[in-house]
């Protein structure tokens, strides 16, 4: 009796150390699925990762293209300014040579009225002569 009791224990025993280890095997395969499901994961968050850096890049680079597209629009404005400016100097400066004209052509006009007939006489003279003339006005 003490044969089969021991017998019996033995059972027992390999009866729960078998149970056990069924109980093992499915936390191991349970524990498998969910470090499959991690890598699955990772291998997804590498693929978002590449497509994120690469969408930040592309940021980027029309970050930096607005930032010289907004250079050269405050270069051209500048330009434009420079160029109004140049336009005023230039329509002023015309303004003045108009009116500096103008006021030649007065002086002149009323210097022309203000001569008196005058006759004159045409002189031929040789070539390489020295000659001097005087020349009396009358009014």
């Amino acid at each position: 009796e003490a044969a089969i009791q021991r017998k019996t224990a033995k059972e027992v025993t390999k009866k729960a150390k078998t149970k056990e280890l069924k109980a093992l095997t499915q936390k191991i395969n349970m524990a498998k699925a969910k470090l499959d499901k991690l890598i699955k994961k990772e291998v997804d968050i590498k693929k978002k990762l590449k497509v994120y850096t690469a969408r930040i890049a592309k940021i980027k680079t029309v970050l930096k293209e607005n930032k010289e597209k907004k250079e050269c629009l405050k270069l051209q404005k500048k330009l434009t300014e420079e160029l109004l400016k140049m336009k005023k100097l230039k329509s002023d400066f015309d303004k003045e040579c108009v009116k500096a004209v103008k006021t030649q052509k007065e002086k002149h006009i009323s210097k022309v009225l203000s001569i008196k007939t005058v006759s004159y006489t045409h002189l031929t003279l040789p070539t390489k002569a020295q000659v001097q003339i005087s020349v009396v006005a009358v009014s």
